[in-house]
């Protein structure tokens, strides 16, 4: 946007700070091939301290679970650390964003 033309005196002088505090919101989908993995995630969320915000899990006719999951997170190494905690869980097969 071209500011040139606007009252100066009306303009707010504003920079970014690089820095985001607080946590953001991250739905991840977990697939797996046990209807245990429901239990272990919800585990291993509580066991790092991530709110969980909203849950849904699925099983279909050959057992293969597919979890949504809501969380709560601090940043994208929280974020990238719960993904390889959840695919340490054996039955889990995939862990992408949703």
């Amino acid at each position: 946007m071209n500011v040139s033309g606007l009252e100066q005196d009306r303009l707010i002088k504003a920079e970014w700070s690089g820095v985001v505090a607080g946590k953001f919101s991250a739905t991840l989908m977990v697939f797996a091939d046990e209807t245990a993995a429901i239990n272990k995630v919800t585990e291993l969320f509580s066991s790092m301290n991530v709110e969980i915000t909203h849950i849904s899990a699925t099983v279909d006719r050959d057992k293969k679970v597919k979890i949504a999951v809501t969380v709560e997170l601090g940043g994208r190494e929280e974020l990238i650390s719960v993904k390889n905690k959840l695919m340490q869980i054996k039955s889990v097969t995939d862990v992408v964003r949703g």
